[in-house]
């Protein structure tokens, strides 16, 4: 059974998360778990302080109790009028 688990980089579990790897050819399509993980803590933080801005909710992925990969989904709020939820993704 396939599983999605809040992960945070303050988690016992992010050092497992952080060594997961994805194949030589897709590099260029995702941002390593480490940095995603920092920019989700910080992305929040700075949403706490100030009630303003974007926020990211990382999931780690499980199958059979085994962690096997990693997600992270993002709410940004550019105005207004256009609330948006996104898959997040950094281009290189």
């Amino acid at each position: 059974m396939i599983e999605l688990k809040p992960i945070c980089i303050l988690d016992k579990e992010m050092a497992e998360c952080v060594h997961l790897s994805v194949t030589e050819e897709q590099y260029n399509f995702v941002a390593a778990n480490s940095y995603s993980l920092a920019e989700a803590y910080d992305t929040n933080k700075e949403y706490d302080k100030n009630g303003e801005g974007n926020r990211a909710a990382p999931f780690a992925a499980y199958s059979d109790g085994k962690m096997v990969g990693f997600a992270m989904i993002g709410y940004m709020h550019p105005n207004e009028e256009d609330d948006e939820y996104g898959i997040f993704s950094d281009e290189p």
